[in-house]
């Protein structure tokens, strides 16, 4: 993001209508509307329905000007929908939909991950987290770019973001219903609000080239900030977060000694540098008081906030466990072996390769650590390491095994070392000695399925050591067709009828047969 570029040109001075149309360019075949005398509180949500069931609604034709006025002069709601009708948008929303969200904590959250979104509160009292670019860009890159900062912020798994990938989906609520005097503004640094006039100046700022969008998705973006500290930042507004949420939806006795504890948590990362004072007073007094089910006075409150902070900078500031827990870099997704492998970059300690199953479960991954990478980390709770997967899957970048690198691959050159020895024979006689023989009237190279195993077996290395002859004979038969490339038959062999197997030749004819005059001379066996 080019946070310290100047506005847009042709925009710092125009109409305010006029600015916010092109802010919130989106669909042109419709908008939404609803009446604002039939909105109320349900629960812990606005609706926009009446008792009769009659709610928001559609207006065919694109958002104008004049809609836009309409909507700052508090006299009719105006909704867009992000996606135009050839799947491209300028614009996206995260939309946090929980009651008791500390907006200041959430905005100290963006700040810390360094995350292009302008936070508003919503009409529900939740949170709208906008993106801005400045070029058309496809709904489905947009939308996935959000799902994975939803991740970052630690939001819950079920918060839904705008536009959907595919489709036009819901039309959203424009902010700033009924201009500066509306409960829908944008929110800057300690939860205040901002003026029509500062969202305007914010959101242009954040407007993100085609450039900046695709640098952003990169996974490196977010994790390689753990060794220059800025970790300790991220943790700060996370626990931030968690402490406000906590707050507000207690809803019995006990408050006031959590908001003291929190508040002296919060205390030693200020003293350490980790985190804005303004920013822990704004987000904890807003959860004790206003967020809160059960709220605290004001003045007792701010008592115990400036309390706990005060005896929270005496003590040594909280551990730094930056290197203790792994952080995700990366994941790039082998496909195309017998099962699918990720291969996972940590940051400041490598990159470790494990089965799908391994890597999710937390506990083997950390084993496979101490085995290949000779560290091992603290424990995590489940849904800490599943976020942190979620958010490296949504940009990881899959690739193939090179067939020879793939169990089958490995398997059919075995194989064909196997066929193809310069001691086989050229009879079925042969058989008998261990040998493979090529027969060259059906042109079948046939060979007991033993003696494959065993000769497998006496190699000093390689995949298939010991392995048991029914997983060879599985192989096997996932070489060509059935009955066309491979197969089974019977042949007599000194007077016995003995199984054996065959392949087509033609499949080793790219491989030139060793020929004696070609090969160095081979000593006798000592006498």
């Amino acid at each position: 993001m080019n946070a310290d570029s100047a506005l847009p040109s042709g925009k710092a001075n125009g109409d305010t209508a006029e600015r916010l149309l092109d802010l919130f360019a989106g669909a042109q075949g419709r908008h939404g509307t609803y009446d604002p005398a039939r909105l109320h509180l349900v629960g812990d949500k606005m609706e926009m329905k009446d008792e009769k069931g009659q709610g928001p609604r559609d207006v065919p034709g694109p958002p104008t000007i004049d809609h836009w006025q309409r909507h700052l002069d508090g006299k009719a709601p105006l909704g867009v929908r992000p996606p135009r009708e050839d799947g491209k948008c300028r614009w996206g929303v995260v939309d946090v939909d929980t009651y008791g969200v500390s907006h200041a904590a959430l905005v100290a959250r963006i700040e810390a991950e360094r995350l292009p979104l302008v936070a508003c509160r919503s009409k529900s009292g939740g949170a709208h987290l906008f993106l801005f670019l400045s070029e058309w860009s496809s709904q489905a890159t947009v939308n996935e770019t959000l799902r994975a900062m939803a991740v970052w912020l630690d939001l819950p798994a079920d918060t839904e973001v705008y536009p959907p990938a595919s489709g036009e989906g819901n039309w959203l609520n424009m902010p700033y219903f009924g201009g500066d005097q509306t409960d829908r503004y944008a929110v800057k640094k300690g939860g205040l609000a901002m003026s029509l006039a500062e969202f305007l100046y914010a959101a242009e700022r954040s407007w993100m080239s085609a450039e900046d969008f695709g640098r952003l998705s990169k996974p490196t973006r977010r994790t390689d900030r753990a060794s220059t500290g800025e970790g300790k930042v991220g943790r700060a507004a996370r626990d931030l977060g968690r402490y406000s949420a906590e707050l507000a939806s207690k809803r019995e006795g006990g408050r006031a000694k959590l908001l003291y504890g929190r508040a002296k948590d919060m205390g030693k990362m200020i003293s350490a540098g980790w985190i804005d004072e303004d920013a822990v007073w704004s987000a904890l007094l807003q959860s004790a008081t206003a967020g809160s089910a059960d709220p605290l006075p004001y003045g007792e409150a701010s008592g115990h906030i400036k309390r706990g902070i005060e005896d929270g900078k005496k003590e040594p500031p909280p551990d730094d466990d930056d290197n203790r827990y792994p952080i995700v870099e990366s994941i790039v997704i082998w496909r195309g072996g017998e099962e699918t492998l990720w291969e996972i970059t940590l940051t400041g300690h490598g990159t470790v390769t494990l089965p799908v199953k391994e890597a999710m479960h937390y506990w083997t991954f950390n084993m496979r650590c101490a085995d290949k990478l000779r560290t091992s980390f603290r424990q995590m709770k489940a849904d800490a390491w599943n976020d942190q997967i979620a958010a490296a899957l949504v940009v990881a970048e899959e690739r193939e095994i090179p067939p020879d690198e793939t169990v089958q691959g490995m398997f059919g050159g075995a194989l064909r070392e196997f066929c193809m020895h310069r001691h086989r024979g050229d009879s079925v006689e042969d058989l008998m000695l261990g040998r493979p023989a090529q027969v060259d009237d059906d042109r079948r190279i046939y060979f007991r399925f033993e003696d494959f195993h065993r000769f497998l077996d006496r190699k000093d290395s390689g995949p298939f050591r010991s392995t048991k002859r029914q997983v060879l004979g599985r192989l096997l038969t996932e070489i060509g067709r059935e009955g066309v490339d491979h197969g089974k038959t019977t042949k007599k062999l000194k007077g016995v009828t003995t199984e054996v197997r065959w392949i087509r030749s033609d499949l080793f004819e790219s491989i030139d047969p060793f020929r004696h005059e070609d090969l160095p001379p081979i000593p006798g066996e000592p006498i």
